[in-house]
C-alpha cells in the first residue's frame, strides 16, 4: 500500500508543472508505452526461439509468420493504452494540490 502512495506522490508531483491539457498523454501513458514496447522487444524474439517447440500445434499458419506476430503485438499496444488511459484520464481530474493535501 505505501508504494502506491508514493507512486501517487511522484505522479502529482510530476504532473503538477504540466498544464492540464497535456496531462494525461505525458505521464503515465508514456510510461505506459515504454513499458509495453520493451516487453513486444523481449517477447517476439522469445516467441521465434520458441517457434520450433510449438510448430506442431499451429495450424495453418507457418511458426515464424510475420504478420500474425505483427497483428499480435499491435493487439497488446492497443489493450495496453486502454489499460493506461483509464487511471491517467482519472488522475488528470485530480487536483494535484488537494492529492498531495490528502497524503
Amino acid at each position: 500500500m505505501g508504494a502506491i502512495w508514493q507512486n501517487l506522490r511522484y505522479t502529482v508531483r510530476v504532473c503538477a508543472r504540466i498544464s492540464a491539457s497535456r496531462l494525461w498523454p505525458s505521464c503515465r501513458l508514456r510510461e505506459t508505452i515504454a513499458l509495453t514496447l520493451f516487453g513486444i522487444a523481449l517477447g517476439v524474439p522469445c516467441a521465434l526461439a520458441a517457434s520450433r517447440l510449438i510448430a506442431s500445434t499451429l495450424f495453418s499458419v507457418s511458426s515464424t509468420d510475420a504478420p500474425t506476430l505483427t497483428a499480435v503485438s499491435l493487439l497488446l499496444l492497443g489493450v495496453a493504452l486502454f489499460a493506461g488511459y483509464l487511471p491517467a484520464r482519472r488522475a488528470s481530474a485530480i487536483d494535484p494540490m488537494i492529492a498531495l493535501r490528502t497524503e
